[in-house]
């Protein structure tokens, strides 16, 4: 048991002197050593819950018997007693036994006066303390928390007050394919709610025009400013004494150092609450510094990653659809736009994406993707076997058609080999009087059907004049192959305003239309 004894006291000397060194080497010097994926204060925190179990451990071979620093312990009673009554007879002539005397038990001389020829000895048992084992189970589980407790405080501590990681996050798209590329940032400061959600506009850089770039201004601008930690415009931003009076939307600082990603930060911006400050790794801006240039659109992006990419409607996803592509009523099987599961217009688009960390693949982009694969999960549940197939495409939602500007709106054509259900003689529609619109569907739903999710109305085509109306339109999938789409037109009105109303009778423009059943 010494030995045991000297072995960890031992060996828990060689590690805090070895944590210690490379505590004190990765934040009061220039050391090298490979990346983690420990923050500055993540590293320090662990350190410290590692400091305090080697104490721990030194508190162990103390051999403390906590059961008896609280008188648990069974104890004797006190007192006991032992009772011994004897007779006096008259002595027989004593004879000899020459033979060997083995003593059956130990002895115990008494001297008692007299002689006495019967003795009886009574012995009354000692009487101890009982302790009951919920006490003892209570002191246990005590001391047994106590023994984990720095793991749970740093733990919790990391939980709550660390911040989350950011991601930088650009795009770029061509005619088929949205191109991604994230890089995992550290956030340097507290910033709102309000001000992450706004983290978005152009990359500005700060290597020329320096003074100009961080002077003061009240409206804010559009734009990310990004600089490098060892150029001298860096210099003059940690001279500014009130930050948060710049114009900018979040700013981006480049590390100027290698192989040391757990070393502090030498910046302080925990009172900025007006935008987001993140810094990104040496390797990363290395490998994204072809995207990271004046005019790119950037995201700075603070969400739960899988949240993030299962979100069909996030700005990564959005792609500048060609107005002059027909829109497939179908889903398609080559990149082209249809109507989607919620009513959107999207389009079959490749998505390209990859996110890095200290210049290796961010682990959670990958987990996501081995995630979605195993679970086969659908993002567009109406059609008839969507689940992804990751050897046929990515498994990443739908693009989002953008919708068009006012007055570049157009009806959408149709695919070959496809109906426009909403023209000519063979359309099927009904009236809604509640919101004086039409609904038409698709010959696939035979008749009306009741559909909730709905898309967004389109931009007005056209002008409102005597001679022309203008409309706008929104779709509603139910299955398949089954697509409802409303039309609400406007008329000008030449008898009142002469502004331009919505139609007042069914009558007007669809003649002999039933009245919906449905909203």
């Amino acid at each position: 048991q010494k030995v045991i004894k000297y072995q960890v006291q031992t060996s828990t000397t060689v590690l805090m002197i070895s944590l210690a060194s490379v505590f004190y080497s990765v934040n009061f010097t220039e050391w090298k050593y490979h990346n983690n994926i420990f923050s500055n204060e993540e590293f320090n925190i662990l350190c410290c819950v590692i400091c305090a179990l080697g104490v721990i451990s030194y508190l162990f071979l103390l051999g403390i018997d906590v059961f008896e620093l609280f008188h648990l312990n069974d104890r004797p009673g006190e007192g006991g007693k032992i009772s011994i009554t004897y007779k006096e007879r008259k002595k027989k002539e004593e004879s000899f036994d020459m033979g060997e005397d083995v003593p059956d038990a130990v002895n115990i001389n008494i001297q008692i006066d007299g002689n006495p020829d019967d003795i009886i000895v009574v012995e009354t048992p000692i009487v101890t303390k009982k302790h009951g084992a919920f006490k003892k189970a209570t002191i246990s589980a005590i001391f047994t928390l106590l023994a984990v407790s720095p793991i749970i405080t740093g733990y919790t501590y990391s939980s709550l007050e660390i911040q989350s990681p950011a991601y930088v996050v650009m795009k770029i798209t061509d005619d088929t394919t949205i191109n991604i590329r994230m890089a995992k940032a550290r956030l340097l400061n507290d910033p709102k709610s309000s001000s992450k959600s706004n983290a978005e506009g152009l990359l500005i850089k700060c290597g020329y025009n320096t003074e100009n770039k961080l002077k003061c201004k009240n409206q804010q601008l559009n734009e990310i400013l990004l600089m490098d930690m060892g150029d001298n415009c860096f210099e003059d931003f940690n001279k500014i004494d009130d930050i948060e009076c710049l114009p900018y939307k979040g700013i981006i600082l480049l590390e100027n150092w290698k192989d040391r990603s757990s070393r502090p930060v030498n910046f302080v911006a925990k009172g900025v609450t007006k935008f987001p400050i993140v810094s990104i790794s040496l390797k990363d801006s290395n490998k994204t510094s072809n995207r990271l240039q004046d005019g790119q659109f950037t995201n700075i992006i603070f969400n739960d990653f899988d949240s993030l990419l299962e979100q069909e409607k996030s700005d990564i996803y959005k792609f500048n659809c060609f107005k002059d592509d027909c829109t497939s009523m179908k889903y398609p099987a080559k990149k082209q736009k249809y109507i989607g599961c919620d009513g959107e217009v999207k389009y079959q688009a490749e998505v390209d994406m990859t996110c890095t960390s200290n210049g290796l693949p961010c682990p959670e982009l990958e987990s996501w993707k081995r995630k979605i694969c195993k679970e086969k999960k659908s993002f567009e549940p109406c059609f008839d076997g969507d689940d992804v197939d990751c050897k046929v495409r990515t498994p990443f939602p739908p693009a989002q058609c953008i919708p068009a500007k006012q007055g570049e709106e157009e009806m959408p054509k149709s695919c070959t080999g496809e109906d426009r259900f909403w023209e000519g003689s063979k359309a099927k529609y009904c009236w809604k009087e509640t919101t004086k619109t039409v609904k038409y569907w698709s010959s696939e739903c035979q008749k009306e059907v009741e559909c909730a999710n709905w898309g967004g109305w389109s931009t007005l085509i056209g002008t409102c004049t005597r001679s022309s109306s203008p409309e706008k339109f929104r779709f509603c999938r139910k299955s398949t192959n089954c697509v409802l789409m409303e039309i609400e037109k406007k008329h000008k009105d030449l008898t009142g305003s002469g502004g331009c109303t919505l139609d007042s009778s069914k009558n007007d423009d669809y003649p002999g239309a039933i009245d919906c059943k449905f909203s």
